[in-house]
C-alpha cells in the first residue's frame, strides 16, 4: 500500500481546522482565563495522519486530527483543547515511572476530568467513578483502580503521548505490507459502518469508548485516503524537549501570577499545584540518582545520564566504560507479600538505567533464602518472572552478616529493599547502604540513606 503525503484536499481542510481551533482557544480564553492563557502559548497544528486520530500533546504543540476535531460540537472543542492543557499542567507525560500504562491514562484523564467538572466544563465522555476520588491526584487514583480489570473503553479518547513514543523513525519505517492491509480493511468497515449510521440517524462520538472491535476503533477517513493510501503528515513530528518539565513549571507559574495580578480567579486546586512548583519535592529516583553518584564520588563522573529516563525528566545515572557492581537485598518476609511486586520491578528500572553492570541480589526474611548474581550478559529476570523464596520473619542481620563473610565480593554499595519493620545491625557497616522503604515504610536503623518509593 502506497504511503503519501495529505493531498491538496487535505491540506484544505487542515488549513480550515486550524482557522476554527484558533478561533476556540479564543472563546477558551474569554471562558477560562488561565487554561486560555497557556494554550496561547503552545501551537495547534492540525493534521491528517494514520498515526492520529483523534488529539494529542507534546507539551509544546497540540495536535488534532482534522477529521474528528470537525465531527465535535462547540463545547465538545473546548472541552477537548482544556484536557490536553491539563495533560500538560499536571505534567502527566513525565509523572507514569514504570506504572502500567493503561491504568495510568485512565487515572489521568479521571484528574482531569475532575478538575474541569469543578470549573464547570461539559465533558462529551464522562468515565465512571466512585466520588470519594474527587480530590484525589493520578498516582491515588491509580492505586484505587489496583486489582481492577481495564479494556481501554474507560479512556476518555486522546491519545496519550510520551518521550520516545514517537520519532523519526516511524518516517523511515513505515508499517509492515500486513498492517497496511489491515488499515485498508479497516478502512473500508468504517465506510460500511458511516452509512449504516447515516441511514439509522444516530450520531456518534469518535472520542466514545467503545469494545476494541467496535467501528470507532477504526481509523478515520484521514488514516486511509480514498486512493486506498495511508497519510503520513510531516506537520506531526511531536517532539518532547529535554527541559518540558522545567518549561511547563515556569509557564503555569507565570500564568498563574499574570492571572492574579488581572485579579482573575484560579483553578480550584491551582494553589496546591503551585506550591509544589515553586518547592518541588524530588522523586525516589532522583535521589537515588544523588546516592549513588555520591558513592562514586571521587572514582568517576556519571555523564551522561542515562538515555532511557532523560525522555521521562529523569536524570538517572549511567556509567560508560566501568563496570557498575551493587548488592541488592529484598526483603521477603511475609510483611512485604503485597510489595515484592513494586520491588522488583524497581530494581528492573534500576538496572535498565546501568550500561555495563554486576548485581548480586539477596533475598532474605529470617535469614538468607537466596543469593544470585546478574549483569547485563547474564541479564535478570523481567517484570513478573522473579522466582520468590520466604514469607517467614524479619531480619536484616543475615544480610550484612553474609557480606562480611564474602570479603571477595566486589560491590560499591548495598540497596536494600524493605518496609523496614525489622532488625538491623547497632553500628553501620563500612559501605554505603540505602534503605528503599515502600509506602509506610520506617526507617531500619539511624544510619544509611532512607528513601520512600
Amino acid at each position: 500500500m502506497m504511503i503519501r503525503p495529505p493531498n491538496q484536499a487535505e491540506q484544505d481542510l487542515k488549513q480550515r481546522i486550524w482557522q476554527q481551533a484558533e478561533a476556540d482557544r479564543g472563546q477558551l480564553l474569554l471562558r477560562q482565563p488561565f487554561v486560555g492563557s497557556l494554550i496561547m502559548r503552545m501551537d495547534l497544528i492540525p493534521v491528517c495522519d494514520y498515526r492520529l486520530d483523534t488529539a494529542a500533546t507534546d507539551g509544546s504543540n497540540i495536535f488534532l486530527n482534522c477529521h474528528y476535531y470537525s465531527q465535535l460540537d462547540a463545547d465538545e472543542r473546548l472541552f477537548l483543547l482544556a484536557h490536553e492543557v491539563w495533560h500538560c499542567v499536571f505534567l502527566h507525560f513525565a509523572r507514569r515511572l514504570g506504572r502500567d500504562l493503561m491504568k495510568w491514562n485512565i487515572a489521568t484523564d479521571l484528574e482531569i476530568q475532575f478538575t474541569l467538572a469543578r470549573e464547570g466544563m461539559k465533558n462529551p465522555n464522562p468515565l465512571p467513578y466512585h466520588w470519594a476520588w474527587m480530590n484525589l491526584n493520578a498516582e491515588e487514583i491509580y492505586d484505587q483502580l489496583e486489582g481492577t480489570t481495564v479494556t481501554g473503553k474507560e479512556k476518555f479518547g486522546d491519545v496519550h503521548l510520551e518521550p520516545g513514543d514517537i520519532s523519526a523513525e516511524s518516517e523511515q519505517n513505515p508499517p509492515a505490507a500486513g498492517d497496511h492491509k489491515n488499515a485498508k480493511e479497516k478502512g473500508e468497515k468504517q465506510g460500511r459502518q458511516e452509512q449504516e449510521d447515516d441511514k439509522s440517524n444516530t450520531s456518534q462520538d469518535d472520542d466514545d469508548e467503545k469494545q476494541p472491535d467496535d467501528a470507532s476503533n477504526n481509523p478515520p477517513a484521514c488514516e486511509t485516503a480514498d486512493d486506498g493510501a495511508l497519510v503520513l503528515d510531516p506537520d506531526y513530528a511531536p517532539f518532547f524537549v529535554t527541559d518540558i518539565v522545567e518549561r511547563t513549571r515556569t509557564r503555569v507559574i507565570s500564568t498563574a501570577r499574570q492571572i492574579e495580578r488581572m485579579r482573575g480567579t484560579l483553578p480550584a486546586g491551582l494553589n496546591a499545584l503551585l506550591a509544589e512548583f515553586l518547592d518541588p519535592k524530588l522523586s525516589w529516583q532522583e535521589l537515588l540518582a544523588q546516592f549513588v553518584t555520591s558513592c562514586y564520588a571521587g572514582k568517576r563522573r556519571w555523564l551522561p545520564p542515562s538515555r532511557r529516563h532523560v525522555a521521562q525528566g529523569l536524570y538517572l545515572p549511567s556509567l560508560r566504560g566501568e563496570k557498575i557492581k551493587v548488592v541488592v537485598a529484598v526483603d521477603t518476609s511475609g510483611s512485604t507479600s503485597h510489595d515484592l511486586p513494586v520491588f522488583f520491578t524497581e530494581i528492573n528500572s534500576l538496572l535498565a538505567s546501568f550500561g555495563d553492570y554486576e548485581m548480586t541480589l539477596i533475598q532474605c526474611d529470617a535469614a538468607i533464602q537466596a543469593v544470585n548474581h546478574y549483569s547485563n550478559l547474564a541479564p535478570a529476570p523481567a517484570n513478573g518472572q522473579w522466582k520468590v523464596k520466604g514469607f517467614g520473619g524479619t531480619n536484616f542481620r543475615p544480610v550484612f552478616k553474609f557480606l562480611e563473610n564474602h570479603p571477595e565480593m566486589e560491590y560499591s554499595l548495598l540497596i536494600f529493599f524493605t518496609d523496614g519493620y525489622g532488625t538491623a545491625p547497632t553500628t553501620p557497616p563500612p559501605y554505603p547502604v540505602l534503605w528503599l522503604l515502600c509506602k509506610n515504610g520506617r526507617a531500619p536503623a539511624n544510619w544509611g540513606m532512607v528513601i520512600n518509593l
